[in-house]
């Protein structure tokens, strides 16, 4: 049975009434934002798994779209991450394969630059694609989330290229975001100047900038709703659309990230992964640790700890709610075997000021090492191993050297890379994020601070 656990070293924290009684609301608000269909709580991320009218409207969009063989996002922060953190780790079960999804996120011009050639000719060779529902649920392995899957478009539906792009921004004014699309944007008019726009779609807040433009050049829309921030977004149509034009399985997505707002409602605090990975963030706030490493122990997972660090940073880190105290937790991501070659020295040395969290993952492929006992004398006991069952041992080992230079650590592990239980482990890192705030006394939900630089690059973009 595929299954999420959570272990750890040192003790759940003692709750103060006053501590018990902001968890107690944390839950109720939770449970209370499932049924809340006008999003109208900070917890409004939660909604987003049970809101059946927005997945068919995502739905309806994917199927207007049609078949696609390269999916371009142009977002950054939350608008993008959350969308890499899922395919990255279900790439192997995508239709659209990862050489043709392309993710936009900042100016840098030698990567923008080769990502523009790889968009430009993809638009020289492009065909068209029958706008079918059927065709499209039923492709290859694309996803079942279609609710439409067997209903049939009108026979006279227009063809629709097999390149889509989506522009993400929550306040439709993100600087990176709105250059990256203009510069987009010529080579779509260029190569389809008068249906260009059929090709994109635009995911923002409701009346924002963006949208206006939309409505003005005949661009669909959708809506990220007001109250979820962008690194909570990944479950609305910022991260389902491309998920589900990449082929992923969002029916499974969903369903695992609603066991664990189930999980966290039915299980006891002592039980539950989301509290005890939140008081994680408590303990190391409290005795002073305050780098947090994500220690990824899949490649493929990797940009999963990219999300995690900017869910912690920007939730977490800012000044508390009563008196003048700045929490200071700094996540950092390492991926392993790779990082105990570089950082290992470091994590090993006996410093302080650190915790590690591991991520392992069970994968399913065996790649055996072979019978060659010429090479013993180099390694011993690998004959006839998989890499997956090295890649185990290796952590096996790491774990045990972590425990006995006594580093404060814990281990989530996923028996498969699926979507139910990526689905379940970003879940389960909002919520606890959810209850990390409670217990360390700020808002995790707003980021009053990073406007601060915006609004310095406005004024001088202006100049």
């Amino acid at each position: 049975m595929a299954e999420i656990s959570y272990t750890s070293n040192f003790d759940p924290i003692a709750l103060d009434d006053a501590t018990a009684a902001k968890i107690t609301a944390v839950r109720e608000a939770v449970k209370a934002a499932i049924s809340d269909e006008h999003y109208t709580t900070p917890y409004a991320s939660v909604r987003l798994l049970y809101d059946s009218a927005m997945h068919r409207v995502v739905d309806q969009r994917a199927i207007a779209v049609g078949i696609i063989d390269m999916c371009v996002v142009i977002g950054i922060g939350g608008s993008s991450l959350g969308f890499r953190a899922v395919y990255d780790a279900l790439q192997d079960q995508a239709r659209v394969q990862p050489h043709n999804v392309i993710v936009l996120e900042t100016v840098d011009t030698p990567s923008v630059k080769a990502a523009l050639a790889h968009i430009e000719a993809a638009l020289a060779q492009s065909s068209f694609a029958p706008c079918s529902a059927q065709g499209y649920a039923g492709h290859g392995k694309a996803s079942s989330f279609a609710l439409r899957a067997t209903a049939d478009v009108t026979a006279d539906a227009e063809p629709k290229k097999r390149i889509h792009v989506s522009v993400i921004s929550k306040s439709g004014t993100t600087t990176e975001t709105i250059a990256l699309w203009r510069v987009v944007q010529q080579l779509l008019q260029k190569n389809n100047p008068d249906a260009w726009y059929k090709q994109v779609t635009i995911i923002t807040d409701a009346g924002s900038p963006l949208e206006q433009y939309a409505q003005e050049h005949k661009i669909a829309v959708l809506h990220i709703p007001k109250l979820v921030g962008g690194r909570y977004s990944v479950f609305s149509p910022a991260g389902l659309l491309p998920l589900l034009q990449c082929g992923i399985n969002l029916n499974d997505l969903l369903a695992g990230a609603r066991e664990a707002v189930d999980d966290m409602l039915k299980n006891p605090l002592t039980e539950s992964f989301p509290y005890l990975y939140g008081s994680l963030f408590y303990i190391a706030h409290t005795y002073t640790f305050p780098v947090h490493d994500t220690f990824i122990f899949s490649n493929w997972c990797s940009s999963i700890g990219s999300w995690h660090r900017q869910l912690v940073a920007e939730s977490l880190g800012k000044k508390q709610n009563t008196g003048d105290k700045v929490v200071t937790l700094f996540p950092t991501v390492s991926i392993g075997s790779t990082d105990l070659h570089s950082i290992g020295q470091l994590y090993l040395s006996g410093a302080r000021g650190f915790l590690t969290t591991f991520l392992i993952v069970h994968e399913e492929d065996e790649i055996e090492t072979g019978n060659d006992q010429s090479l013993d004398r180099c390694v011993a006991s690998l004959n006839d191993r998989s890499l997956a069952d090295i890649m185990e041992i290796i952590f096996e080992g790491t774990l045990e050297a972590y425990q006995k230079r006594t580093i404060p650590c814990s281990v989530i592990t996923l028996s498969a890379r699926s979507p139910k239980l990526i689905g379940h482990l970003l879940q389960s890192y909002m919520l606890a994020i959810m209850h990390a705030g409670a217990m360390l006394d700020v808002n995790p939900f707003d980021q009053p601070d990073v406007e601060r630089y915006k609004v310095i690059v406005r004024k001088l973009l202006q100049q």
